[in-house]
């Protein structure tokens, strides 16, 4: 299976494009934008896209969709679309305080969950099969949506990480189920391709 260094899937890999996926010019791209921003100035952020206004409180771990939950995988079908993602300023802020009774959801666990419905198994564009992958940090398996085999990814690349096409063949596991974990903890930022945790 091996031709000039290359295994015959990462051949497949590069030739056949329904085997990726592209999360650049996405939901999942603008929710984990939305996150990292809120997260690294403590502040809530929004976005508005065709679907509707989406605002990301990263300090409080929650999110509001401005459409139905129901709808997300709906959402994500959609393909790219160029979305801006916008910190809230003091006013909003203060908005803020009379949605409380609205449909918060955690946010943590609607990243996990629209990384898996966006990588339906496949594996994101640009990603390298061979390079070590290692989590920031233990994924709260108990509120997202398990993969098959999570425990043992996530105990894997914890302790001393592995190569996608490695994980699945250390744990002999099907290779969808390494890659959606691995879309689901790269939406969620738990993912890190040095070491560093």
């Amino acid at each position: 299976f091996f031709w000039a260094g290359v295994t015959w899937f990462e051949q497949v890999l590069q030739s056949d494009r329904s085997l990726r996926h592209d999360p650049s010019q996405s939901l999942v791209a603008a929710l984990t934008e939305a996150y990292l921003i809120g997260r690294k100035w403590q502040v809530p952020t929004q976005f508005e896209f065709s679907g509707g206004r989406v605002i990301v409180d990263s300090p409080r771990n929650r999110v509001l969709l401005g459409f139905d939950d129901a709808r997300l995988a709906e959402v994500l079908a959609r393909g790219p679309e160029r979305i801006k993602t916008l910190a809230l300023n003091r006013h909003e802020q203060a908005a803020l305080q009379l949605r409380e009774g609205e449909n918060w959801q955690p946010l943590d666990r609607l990243l996990w969950r629209a990384g898996l419905l966006q990588s339906q198994g496949r594996l994101p564009v640009g990603v390298d099969l061979k390079r070590p992958v290692y989590l920031k940090h233990w994924p709260n398996l108990t509120r997202v949506q398990r993969t098959p085999h999570a425990m043992r990814v996530a105990a894997l690349w914890a302790t001393r990480g592995a190569g996608l096409v490695e994980t699945a063949e250390l744990l002999k596991i099907p290779q969808r189920h390494v890659f959606a974990f691995y879309s689901a903890a790269l939406a969620a930022d738990l993912v890190t391709e040095d070491g560093s945790s």
